[in-house]
Protein backbone atom coordinates (compact mmCIF):
# COMPACT_ATOMS: atom_id res chain seq x y z
CA UNK A 1 0.00 0.00 0.00
CA UNK A 2 1.18 3.52 -0.76
CA UNK A 3 1.39 5.73 2.25
CA UNK A 4 1.73 9.43 1.46
CA UNK A 5 1.79 10.42 5.14
CA UNK A 6 5.21 8.87 5.70
CA UNK A 7 7.71 11.52 4.61
CA UNK A 8 10.58 9.03 4.22
CA UNK A 9 8.74 7.12 1.47
CA UNK A 10 7.13 10.17 -0.18
CA UNK A 11 9.58 10.47 -3.12
CA UNK A 12 9.39 6.75 -3.86
CA UNK A 13 5.60 6.83 -3.75
CA UNK A 14 5.45 9.83 -6.10
CA UNK A 15 7.69 8.04 -8.62
CA UNK A 16 5.48 4.94 -8.45
CA UNK A 17 2.31 7.00 -9.01
CA UNK A 18 3.78 8.92 -11.93
CA UNK A 19 4.95 5.65 -13.49
CA UNK A 20 1.46 4.17 -13.15
CA UNK A 21 -0.10 7.26 -14.77
CA UNK A 22 2.39 7.05 -17.69
CA UNK A 23 1.64 3.32 -18.18
CA UNK A 24 -2.13 3.94 -18.17
CA UNK A 25 -1.77 6.85 -20.64
CA UNK A 26 0.43 4.76 -22.97
CA UNK A 27 -2.06 1.89 -22.87
CA UNK A 28 -4.93 4.25 -23.66
CA UNK A 29 -3.00 5.74 -26.61
CA UNK A 30 -2.30 2.28 -28.01
CA UNK A 31 -5.93 1.26 -27.59
CA UNK A 32 -7.64 4.36 -29.04
CA UNK A 33 -5.21 5.86 -31.57
CA UNK A 34 -5.52 4.53 -35.14
CA UNK A 35 -2.78 2.24 -36.37
CA UNK A 36 -0.67 3.51 -39.28
CA UNK A 37 -1.82 2.03 -42.56
CA UNK A 38 0.55 1.24 -45.39
CA UNK A 39 -0.44 2.85 -48.70
CA UNK A 40 -2.58 0.59 -50.78
CA UNK A 41 -1.46 -0.91 -54.07
CA UNK A 42 -3.87 1.45 -55.86
CA UNK A 43 -2.33 4.52 -54.23
CA UNK A 44 1.15 3.29 -55.15
CA UNK A 45 0.21 2.70 -58.79
CA UNK A 46 -1.49 6.11 -59.03
CA UNK A 47 1.63 7.76 -57.64
CA UNK A 48 3.82 5.84 -60.10
CA UNK A 49 1.59 6.85 -63.03
CA UNK A 50 1.73 10.49 -61.95
CA UNK A 51 5.53 10.39 -61.73
CA UNK A 52 5.77 8.64 -65.11
CA UNK A 53 3.51 11.27 -66.74
CA UNK A 54 5.63 14.05 -65.24
CA UNK A 55 8.85 12.46 -66.51
CA UNK A 56 7.39 12.00 -70.01
CA UNK A 57 6.21 15.62 -70.03
CA UNK A 58 9.67 16.85 -69.06
CA UNK A 59 11.30 14.64 -71.72
CA UNK A 60 8.99 16.04 -74.42
CA UNK A 61 9.74 19.62 -73.32
CA UNK A 62 13.47 18.88 -73.42
CA UNK A 63 13.07 17.49 -76.94
CA UNK A 64 11.25 20.64 -78.10
CA UNK A 65 13.84 22.96 -76.54
CA UNK A 66 16.69 20.88 -77.99
CA UNK A 67 15.17 21.16 -81.48
CA UNK A 68 14.82 24.93 -81.07
CA UNK A 69 18.43 25.25 -79.88
CA UNK A 70 19.69 23.04 -82.69
CA UNK A 71 17.91 25.26 -85.23
CA UNK A 72 19.69 28.34 -83.84
CA UNK A 73 23.18 26.92 -83.21
CA UNK A 74 25.99 25.63 -85.40
CA UNK A 75 27.16 22.01 -85.38
CA UNK A 76 30.78 20.88 -85.53
CA UNK A 77 33.93 22.60 -84.33
CA UNK A 78 34.40 26.40 -84.09
CA UNK A 79 37.02 26.36 -86.86
CA UNK A 80 34.52 24.73 -89.26
CA UNK A 81 32.13 27.71 -89.07
CA UNK A 82 34.39 30.26 -90.83
CA UNK A 83 34.19 28.93 -94.41
CA UNK A 84 30.44 28.37 -94.24
CA UNK A 85 29.92 31.80 -92.67
CA UNK A 86 31.98 33.47 -95.39
CA UNK A 87 29.94 31.71 -98.08
CA UNK A 88 26.66 32.86 -96.49
CA UNK A 89 27.95 36.42 -96.05
CA UNK A 90 29.08 36.53 -99.70
CA UNK A 91 25.64 35.39 -100.85
CA UNK A 92 23.96 38.15 -98.85
CA UNK A 93 26.49 40.72 -100.09
CA UNK A 94 25.67 39.87 -103.72
CA UNK A 95 21.95 40.20 -103.00
CA UNK A 96 22.49 43.70 -101.57
CA UNK A 97 25.12 44.84 -104.12
CA UNK A 98 27.83 45.41 -101.53
CA UNK A 99 31.60 44.91 -101.66
CA UNK A 100 33.36 42.74 -99.06
CA UNK A 101 36.36 44.61 -97.65
CA UNK A 102 37.28 42.16 -94.90
CA UNK A 103 36.10 39.03 -93.09
CA UNK A 104 37.99 38.36 -89.86
CA UNK A 105 37.37 35.53 -87.44
CA UNK A 106 37.94 36.17 -83.75
CA UNK A 107 38.98 33.75 -81.02
CA UNK A 108 36.05 31.54 -79.90
CA UNK A 109 34.71 32.35 -76.45
CA UNK A 110 33.92 29.22 -74.47
CA UNK A 111 31.35 29.57 -71.72
CA UNK A 112 29.92 26.82 -69.50
CA UNK A 113 26.95 25.93 -71.71
CA UNK A 114 27.72 27.53 -75.06
CA UNK A 115 30.60 28.59 -77.30
CA UNK A 116 30.51 31.97 -79.06
CA UNK A 117 32.34 32.23 -82.39
CA UNK A 118 32.64 35.94 -83.36
CA UNK A 119 33.46 37.43 -86.78
CA UNK A 120 33.97 40.98 -88.05
CA UNK A 121 32.61 41.71 -91.55
CA UNK A 122 33.71 44.93 -93.27
CA UNK A 123 31.70 46.09 -96.28
CA UNK A 124 31.46 49.07 -98.68
CA UNK A 125 28.30 50.23 -100.40
CA UNK A 126 25.17 52.33 -100.19
CA UNK A 127 23.84 53.16 -96.73
CA UNK A 128 20.40 51.60 -97.29
CA UNK A 129 21.98 48.45 -98.74
CA UNK A 130 24.29 48.13 -95.72
CA UNK A 131 21.33 48.52 -93.35
CA UNK A 132 19.35 45.86 -95.27
CA UNK A 133 22.38 43.56 -95.24
CA UNK A 134 22.78 43.88 -91.45
CA UNK A 135 19.08 43.17 -90.99
CA UNK A 136 19.25 40.10 -93.25
CA UNK A 137 22.27 38.71 -91.40
CA UNK A 138 19.99 37.86 -88.48
CA UNK A 139 16.78 37.08 -90.39
CA UNK A 140 17.96 35.00 -93.33
CA UNK A 141 18.46 31.75 -91.41
CA UNK A 142 22.22 32.17 -91.16
CA UNK A 143 22.17 31.51 -87.38
CA UNK A 144 24.11 34.73 -86.72
CA UNK A 145 23.49 37.43 -84.18
CA UNK A 146 24.65 40.95 -84.97
CA UNK A 147 26.41 42.40 -81.92
CA UNK A 148 28.38 45.31 -83.44
CA UNK A 149 27.47 47.84 -86.10
CA UNK A 150 29.79 50.74 -86.99
CA UNK A 151 29.23 52.94 -90.03
CA UNK A 152 31.39 55.71 -91.44
CA UNK A 153 30.90 57.82 -94.54
CA UNK A 154 33.10 56.82 -97.50
CA UNK A 155 32.74 60.17 -99.28
CA UNK A 156 30.78 63.37 -98.68
CA UNK A 157 29.00 63.53 -102.03
CA UNK A 158 27.11 60.21 -101.96
CA UNK A 159 25.44 57.69 -99.70
CA UNK A 160 28.45 55.34 -99.86
CA UNK A 161 29.56 54.08 -96.46
CA UNK A 162 32.05 51.68 -94.95
CA UNK A 163 30.62 49.45 -92.24
CA UNK A 164 32.10 47.05 -89.72
CA UNK A 165 29.57 44.51 -88.56
CA UNK A 166 30.25 42.10 -85.72
CA UNK A 167 28.41 38.80 -85.98
CA UNK A 168 28.42 35.85 -83.61
CA UNK A 169 27.69 32.19 -84.25
CA UNK A 170 26.68 30.00 -81.30
CA UNK A 171 27.61 26.36 -80.64
CA UNK A 172 26.35 24.00 -77.97
CA UNK A 173 28.96 21.95 -76.09
CA UNK A 174 29.65 18.41 -77.21
CA UNK A 175 27.96 15.72 -75.12
CA UNK A 176 30.30 14.09 -72.62
CA UNK A 177 31.58 10.62 -73.39
CA UNK A 178 30.25 7.75 -71.30
CA UNK A 179 33.57 5.99 -70.61
CA UNK A 180 33.72 4.89 -67.01
CA UNK A 181 36.90 5.18 -64.91
CA UNK A 182 37.08 1.38 -64.63
CA UNK A 183 37.28 1.03 -68.41
CA UNK A 184 40.00 3.63 -68.69
CA UNK A 185 42.05 1.85 -65.97
CA UNK A 186 41.68 -1.50 -67.74
CA UNK A 187 42.88 -0.01 -71.01
CA UNK A 188 46.05 1.28 -69.34
CA UNK A 189 46.95 -2.19 -68.13
CA UNK A 190 46.33 -1.55 -64.43
CA UNK A 191 46.02 -4.84 -62.58
CA UNK A 192 43.17 -5.30 -60.14
CA UNK A 193 43.65 -7.22 -56.92
CA UNK A 194 41.39 -10.23 -56.56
Amino acid sequence: MIDFKNKDELSTNVVICVSLVVLVAAGACMKFMPQPVAPSQRQNSNARRKITRTIESIKSKITVVTKELTAKTWPGQPEEIGPVALKQVNGLLQNHHLKLVGFHSQKPIEQPNITLVPFIVSVDGGFLNVMAFAKDLERSGTKFAVNLFQVSSADQGSDKVTASIGITAYQLPKPATTDSPAKSNDSKGVKKNA
